[in-house]
C-alpha cells in the first residue's frame, strides 16, 4: 500500500523533531578564548622557586605540542612570595594568551595572586580562595608578629601585583586589596539609574551617602547576595569580533576607578558590607561569580574543554626531578644533611683513613649545594664561599695546626655560603622583604643544625671507646696493640705524667709507630702505650716509624722518624 505524501511528512518531521531533540547543545566560545587543543598544567602544594621553574619547563612544553590555551590548576594553600611574583610575571610575559587559572579546590595566599594574574578564573563547583595576606614563619620557632612597617613594606609589591591584574582584567581594584590588607573595609553601592556597581571604603561611603557607614558585617559571615557581575572577558557570543584580551595593555597603569564626590549624594543604594576591619577576604565559588571575580565553574576535565570549545584536553604533570628537588630543598631535609656533614666530617678526621664517613660527608655537601642550585637558589658566589671554607679548615687541619686564622676564616665563609643558599634571587632583589624571610629561615636552619651536629659530636666523642663496634669500624686505631684503651689524653702541670694512669710521657725524641694515618691527627703507640699525636710535617701512613718533638695541647707532636 503505498504510503501517502502526507503521511511521509508527518513520519519525516517527526524523525527531525527526534533529531533536533536529541543533539547536543552548541555552546558559543568568544573567540579571544576559543583553542582547540588545552593544556592543564596542575599546580599542587606549595608555590616555591621549583613551581616556577616547572612552570617555565611546562609553558615550553605546551608550545611545543600545539595548545592554544593553557589553565593552571591551582590546589594551594600559599607559598614564598618572590618565586609568587616570578610566576605573575612569567604569566604575563612568556604564557599564553588565552592562560586561565582554574581553582580546584582551593587557592590560598599565593594562589589567589596568581589566579589573579591570568586572563580568567573557572572555579571548582566546591573552590575557596583568598587570604592572600603575607605573613612571616621561622622554622621550629613558628609565625612571627610582624611590626606595621615592615608589614607594609612587604605589602607594597603584593598590592601593586593584584591591582595590576584587576585593571587588566576589569575587576574593582579595590575587592582584590581585600585580599591582602587586613585593614581595609568594604562596603558595595548601586547606582540606582545605571545598575552599576562599586566597592568602597568608609571615606568613599561618607562622600556617596554623607554619613558614616553601618558596620554590621559578622565575622566569617557570606558576601552579599548579588547577581553575577558582567565581566569584559566573558564576551557574547555576537562580540566574536572584539579584540582578544592584552595582559601587557600599556594603558594598565590607568585606574579606570570612579571618582565618587558630594554631588553623587541621593544616586547610590547600600547593597551590604563586604569586608570588616581586621578581616581578610576569602571568597567561594558562587561568591565568586557573582562579584566578578571568577568567570565559570568546572569540575571536570570536559567542562575545562566545553569551556574553550576544545577538541583535545592534555596534562602536562610535574616530573618526577623536580619533586625530588623540592624535597631536598626543604628546610627539614637541609637541616638534616648539615648535621650529616659535620658529624662524618668529624668522624673522619677522628678515625682517618675509614673513608665511608668522608664519602657520606661528601654526598651531603653535593645534596646541600647541588639541590639549590638547579633550583636557582644557590648562585656560584655562595658556592664558591662553601668550597673556600673547607679548603680553609682543610689548611688548619692538615697543614697550619695551631695557628686558628684559617680556620675561623673557614667556618665564617662556610656558614656565610649555606645561609645564602637559602636566598632566592640574592639579598634586595624583587619583593620588597621577603629575601628578609628567606634570610631568617637560613639563619635559623643552619643554626640549629650546627648545635644539633655539636651535641652529636659531643655525644661521638665521650662514647667513642664504649660504643660495641665502633672500634672495628675505625680499623682499630683507637685501641693498642696491648688492647688498653690510650693514655695521655691529660698530662700534669710538667707535661711530663699523664694524670690518668701516673705513666711517665715519651721524652723528646722517643720512636714509636703510627698507628692510624696522621693527616695530621692520629694515634701512635710508645713503648705499649697509645698517645692522640700530630704531625707536623707530612702526611704520614699508618705502621710508620714516628719521633716526638714535644707537646701541644692534649696531643704529642711527632714527625717521621725517617
Amino acid at each position: 500500500m503505498p504510503i501517502r505524501p502526507a503521511i511521509l511528512c508527518s513520519i519525516l518531521l517527526g524523525i527531525g523533531s527526534v533529531a533536533t531533540a536529541t543533539a547536543p547543545p552548541v555552546v558559543a566560545v568568544p573567540a579571544a578564548r576559543q583553542a582547540n587543543t588545552v593544556a592543564i598544567l596542575p599546580v599542587v602544594g606549595e608555590i616555591d622557586s621549583i613551581t616556577l621553574r616547572s612552570l617555565e619547563r611546562r609553558f615550553r612544553e605546551a608550545a611545543r605540542v600545539g595548545a592554544s590555551a593553557v589553565v593552571l590548576e591551582l590546589d594551594t594553600p600559599g607559598g614564598e612570595m618572590l618565586a609568587t611574583l616570578d610566576i605573575c610575571h612569567l604569566i604575563r610575559t612568556e604564557a599564553p594568551s588565552n592562560t586561565v587559572a582554574w581553582i580546584n579546590p582551593k587557592a590560598f595566599s599565593a594562589g589567589t595572586i596568581i589566579a589573579l594574574a591570568c586572563r580568567e578564573t573557572l572555579v571548582h563547583p566546591d573552590a575557596v580562595f583568598g587570604d592572600a595576606a603575607p605573613i612571616q614563619g621561622i622554622p621550629i620557632v613558628g609565625l612571627r608578629q610582624m611590626p606595621v612597617a615592615e608589614r607594609a613594606k612587604i605589602e607594597a609589591p603584593l598590592l601593586s601585583e593584584v591591582v595590576g591584574s584587576a585593571r587588566r582584567r576589569g575587576i574593582d581594584e579595590k575587592l582584590v586589596q581585600a585580599f591582602i590588607a587586613v585593614t581595609m573595609e568594604l562596603w558595595l553601592i548601586e547606582e540606582i539609574e545605571t545598575g552599576d556597581r562599586l566597592y568602597v571604603d568608609a571615606g568613599e561611603y561618607e562622600i556617596a551617602f554623607g554619613e558614616p557607614p553601618p558596620r554590621v558585617r559578622e565575622r566569617g559571615a557570606a558576601l552579599p547576595a548579588v547577581e553575577a557581575v558582567a565581566s569584559p572577558i566573558a564576551l557574547e557570543a555576537d562580540e566574536e569580533e572584539t579584540a582578544p584580551f592584552v595582559l601587557d595593555d600599556p594603558d594598565a597603569d590607568d585606574s579606570p576607578r570612579r571618582l565618587l564626590t558630594p554631588g553623587d549624594r541621593g544616586r547610590w543604594r547600600l547593597l551590604g558590607q563586604v569586608i570588616g576591619n581586621e578581616e581578610l577576604l576569602v571568597v567561594r565559588s558562587n561568591e565568586a561569580i557573582g562579584h566578578g571575580l571568577a568567570t565559570g565553574t568546572a569540575a571536570t576535565d570536559a567542562d575545562v574543554a566545553t569551556f574553550f570549545g576544545a577538541t583535545s584536553v592534555i596534562r602536562l604533570d610535574r616530573s618526577w626531578s623536580e619533586s625530588m628537588v623540592r624535597f631536598l630543598i626543604s628546610w627539614p631535609v637541609r637541616l638534616l644533611l648539615i648535621v650529616v656533614l659535620l658529624v662524618c666530617f668529624f668522624i673522619e678526621l677522628a678515625a682517618p683513613g675509614v673513608g665511608i664517613f668522608g664519602i657520606t660527608a661528601g654526598l651531603a655537601l653535593l645534596l646541600l649545594l647541588g639541590a639549590p642550585a638547579v633550583a636557582g637558589m644557590a648562585q656560584w658566589w655562595e658556592i664558591l664561599l662553601v668550597l673556600v671554607g673547607f679548603a680553609l679548615v682543610a689548611v688548619e687541619l692538615f697543614a697550619l695546626p695551631g695557628i686558628g686564622f684559617a680556620g675561623l676564616a673557614g667556618v665564617i665563609c662556610l656558614f656565610v655560603g649555606i645561609v645564602g643558599t637559602f636566598i632566592g634571587g640574592g639579598v634586595g632583589g624583587a619583593g620588597g622583604g621577603a629575601w628578609q624571610d628567606q634570610l631568617v629561615t637560613g639563619l635559623a636552619t643552619t643554626l640549629a643544625a650546627a648545635f644539633a651536629g655539636g651535641v652529636a659530636i659531643w655525644i661521638i666523642a665521650r662514647q667513642f671507646g664504649s660504643v660495641r663496634g665502633f672500634d672495628r669500624l675505625v680499623l682499630g686505631a683507637s685501641l693498642s696493640r696491648t688492647g688498653q684503651p690510650p693514655v695521655g689524653r691529660s698530662r700534669d702541670a710538667s707535661g711530663r705524667r699523664d694524670t690518668e694512669s701516673g705513666a711517665p710521657m715519651p721524652a723528646k725524641g722517643s720512636v714509636g709507630v703510627a698507628l692510624s694515618p696522621l693527616r695530621p691527627a692520629g694515634r701512635a703507640e710508645f713503648d705499649g702505650r697509645t698517645f692522640d699525636v700530630r704531625s707536623v710535617g707530612d702526611y704520614v701512613e699508618a705502621g710508620t716509624a714516628v719521633r716526638t718533638l714535644g707537646t701541644e695541647g692534649s696531643s704529642l707532636l711527632v714527625e717521621a722518624a725517617s
